[in-house]
């Protein structure tokens, strides 16, 4: 986890560059710091709940051209070939 810290700590150096979204960093950085602490983000049965309801695809058409705006500046992160374990996560890694 040392390495990831040091990451963090030169964060701000590489995330000075124009347009750069702050949000996506100070979320990682945010839960980051809570699993550093001990909180594993487990969420037990008893405390999971259905999703009561999801919005109607026709009422989400005002968010169109800004989800396609924002697909390109994606970034997905897949742990593959160790690196969870490497992370200290534990358990199966998809289904």
């Amino acid at each position: 986890m040392l390495r990831w810290r040091r990451a963090l700590d030169l964060s701000p150096i590489k995330c000075a560059q124009p347009n750069f979204l702050q949000l996506p960093l100070t979320l990682f950085r945010h839960y980051y710091e809570k699993l550093l602490h001990g909180d594993t983000g487990f969420i037990d049965s008893n405390t999971a709940q259905p999703v009561a309801a999801l919005p109607q695809l026709n009422d989400l058409a005002d968010y169109h051209a800004a989800g396609k705006d924002a697909l390109q500046r994606l970034v997905v992160i897949k742990l593959n070939g160790g690196l969870g374990t490497s992370m200290g996560m534990t358990g199966p890694n998809s289904d």
